[in-house]
């Protein structure tokens, strides 16, 4: 609807595959699963076109591919899935899955990508999420726009911060899914890193 978007984008990092060795499980018992890799870190400029204006962007992206079983199992309400890229050259990827009633469901996992490449395995218990603040969309659904995350292999704690509240689409599945900012716990006067948050599952 009047946008064009141009990009060229030159990858900076290693793929990485999720989970084990690409296969990625959403339950417990495995009878849910997706195989999913990444390329955290790419280069990328080019043009975004508005209404006949064009405007010369630049900066980084992430690039993931993910197919599946199935989303959710029968128990299984929703998501919350964090990629994050830091200032430092480091790369975040985490999911937390929720049970309909909303109370986490005990399988998340996610990695941590070093500057190198190199990879942490995050499993249950790795990333400490709380909600901070919630917002109320015009569809009457509230979500969790402001977490505290205390990255426990790291020694870490972050905020992750919406950029803007309106980034919800309303689908067959409605999905908040959208920017991010990333802040230390001890001083949020300054953004750190950048990323994506994807949620679903809230009413």
């Amino acid at each position: 609807n009047g946008i064009t978007l141009s990009l060229n984008v030159t990858p900076l990092k290693d793929i990485v595959f999720e989970g084990d060795n690409g296969l990625s499980y959403k339950s417990v018992d495995k009878s849910s699963a997706s195989y999913y890799y990444s390329i955290t870190r790419l280069a990328t400029e080019g043009t975004i076109e508005i209404d006949g204006t064009r405007h010369e962007v630049s900066g980084n992206s992430w690039l993931d591919r993910e197919w599946s079983t199935s989303t959710l199992n029968e128990e299984q309400g929703g998501w919350d899935w964090f990629s994050i890229q830091l200032n430092d050259n480091t790369e975040i990827v985490y999911f937390q899955l929720r049970y309909k009633d909303g109370s986490v469901y005990p399988y998340n996992e996610g990695l941590i990508v070093n500057g190198d490449s190199s990879t942490v395995k995050l499993g249950t218990g790795d990333i400490v999420l709380t909600v901070l603040d919630t917002w109320k969309s015009s569809t009457g659904v509230t979500y969790p726009l402001k977490w505290q995350a205390e990255v426990v292999p790291m020694g870490k704690t972050f905020i992750v911060e919406a950029a803007f509240n309106q980034q919800e689409l309303d689908l067959s599945t409605r999905y908040w899914e959208g920017a991010v900012n990333i802040y230390d716990s001890q001083d949020e006067d300054e953004i750190i890193g950048t990323g994506y948050l994807e949620m679903t599952g809230y009413e």
